[in-house]
């Protein structure tokens, strides 16, 4: 498990733990970019420090590839 991830609040593990493709829609429908920025940072994060990525986390990182395609770089 990540220091990171560890010291979060229960709330924000719960909201990380549960963040899909679904969520992000809703975030995006919504127009709720920060909390989207934060969620993914946190994500990283907690990957960089060694915690494997699950399946969930996968599909959300790379969805705004797939809505936007090359424009989700720019």
């Amino acid at each position: 498990m990540s220091d990171t991830y560890r010291y979060l609040p229960k709330a924000q593990k719960q909201a990380i733990d549960q963040f899909d493709v679904e969520t992000f829609d809703f975030l995006l429908n919504h127009k709720a970019y920060g909390e989207i920025a934060v969620i993914y940072d946190l994500i990283a994060q907690i990957h960089s420090e060694g915690t494997p990525l699950n399946e969930d986390h996968r599909d959300v990182l790379v969805y705004p590839f797939k809505l936007w395609g090359r424009r989700a770089v720019r």
